[in-house]
């Protein structure tokens, strides 16, 4: 849904807008706004600590029952209460009861999880998710369609592929989706940089269209999925580190790139080559979480060994 207000709010923004132009104050009122409510939220209604702050550093039964009740559904409470005492008691904790940033990276039982949540960070942020999304209205605007209807039907897309993914994503599994949602992605990215080659319009909003659904299919929402799944919070935190990092490089990067001598294909040709190395990665690499406990999930790349 942010997404779509986002691209929402595009429709009302001029490519070159006047000097008297004041719909900016408005777009940028919106984000103040709603983190305001979000604390509203937090003091008003979900007043609680999270279940490893309230085990570790409350001290308090009673609160961790509450939380964790508050965000498993019954049948998986007892199973994700015992995983929750068991990470937080193990070896290589910091004072908060999370597994250290050196335990995450170092320790052979976090290691290869916390290494595949940065790559799975890395190939989101480097399919262009950032770069199309600040840049999508210079985008169309070069290829001469009408950036307001481009965007907003992008945005649309966004979320029929949000959709879309959360109905299949049990069915087809985590793996699949990604590898089958990055290889969509290589061809759309040829396939539009094709089209801004022998000056296609069309054809680059249908790829563009194309790229976006499957993103939102796979990566889009998958990356915050199986990292969380299977990463510790700190692992976690590694790969959020990797995915914004990523971010604003390729932001950063677009602009310069479209003006340069390789110009917009050059650009979404970069984007495709990262994909494309991406999908190897992830089918060599990554391992199937689908129809895993929360136990199971943590201990996806641990050996037979370290289980017992």
């Amino acid at each position: 849904m942010g997404l779509l207000l986002a691209f929402t709010f595009g429709l009302f923004s001029d490519e070159d807008p006047p000097a008297d132009d004041t719909w900016w104050r408005v777009s940028f009122a919106v984000s103040p706004a709603l983190a305001l409510l979000h604390l509203l939220y937090l003091v008003l209604v979900f007043r609680y600590e999270t279940p490893r702050g309230a085990l570790v550093c409350l001290k308090s039964e009673e609160q961790f029952q509450k939380v964790v009740r508050k965000i498993y559904r019954p049948d998986y409470v007892e199973e994700a209460c015992d995983l929750l005492r068991a990470t937080a008691t193990s070896t290589g904790k910091n004072n908060s009861g999370s597994v250290s940033l050196g335990a995450s990276l170092c320790d052979k039982r976090y290691r290869r999880a916390t290494i595949n949540g940065f790559f799975i960070a890395f190939f989101f942020a480097w399919n262009g998710v950032a770069a199309i999304e600040m840049y999508s209205s210079a985008i169309l605007h070069e290829s001469g369609i009408n950036h307001r209807v481009g965007t907003f039907a992008l945005g649309i897309v966004f979320i029929l592929g949000m959709a879309l993914m959360l109905c299949i994503v049990d069915k087809f599994g985590r793996k699949t989706l990604l590898i089958a949602g990055h290889s969509v992605i290589v061809v759309s990215h040829v396939v539009t940089a094709i089209a801004f080659v022998y000056d296609i319009p069309w054809l680059v909003l249908a790829s563009i269209v194309v790229w976006s659904f499957a993103f939102e299919c796979s990566t889009g929402s998958l990356v915050f999925m199986v990292t969380a799944e299977t990463c510790t919070d700190t692992g976690f935190s590694v790969s959020i580190f990797s995915m914004w990092t990523g971010n604003i490089i390729t932001s950063a990067m677009t602009p310069y790139v479209m003006e340069s001598s390789i110009g917009e294909p050059g650009l979404f040709l970069i984007f495709a080559a990262f994909t494309a190395i991406s999908v190897v990665y992830f089918a060599c690499l990554i391992k199937e979480s689908k129809g895993l406990t929360p136990l199971e999930c943590k201990q996806l790349y641990w050996t037979e060994e370290m289980k017992a």
